[in-house]
């Protein structure tokens, strides 16, 4: 039985098995002797099949390193970005920082509960310390802690 490869229709395949290529003028060479073995035609052709094959392998592991590499470099500027901004995303609010830092990129209501129970529970100079922080004062500006009158 014999069938030709519909991707290319340059095989042709005997019993499961490659029997002849298709050359670019359209005649067919075949690939193996009577017993078994491979012509010579037939070495070259699967030499550079075998050789197709470890290029396309190599290609895609360097496809694969890419997207590796590409993923880290956006990792990397999302967590760049980040740093230079306070996200409250409970309060809908983006602001910058004064400087790049990973303290307070997100602010949640607990840490803004924390501010205020650690606020109330101060010495009136402790008080005044915790005002001086970046973080409260940053929140006193964007209204989401205030002071009591």
């Amino acid at each position: 039985m014999e069938t030709y490869n519909n991707q290319y229709n340059n095989v042709v395949v005997k019993d499961g098995h490659v029997a002849s290529f298709r050359n670019i003028d359209g005649s067919l060479k075949n690939i193996y002797t009577d017993d078994g073995s491979l012509t010579e035609e037939g070495k070259e052709v699967m030499a550079a099949r075998g050789a197709l094959s470890q290029s396309n392998e190599g290609n895609k592991k360097r496809k694969s390193k890419r997207k590796q590499i590409a993923w880290a470099i956006s990792a990397a500027v999302i967590v760049f970005i980040a740093l230079g901004f306070h996200i409250a995303p409970e309060y809908g609010m983006i602001f910058p920082k004064d400087r790049l830092t990973f303290s307070n990129t997100f602010i949640t209501s607990k840490d803004v509960n924390d501010v205020i129970r650690r606020y109330n529970n101060a010495s009136i100079f402790e008080r005044y310390a915790i005002e001086q922080e970046p973080l409260v004062r940053k929140l006193l500006e964007k209204g989401m802690i205030g002071r009591e009158e």
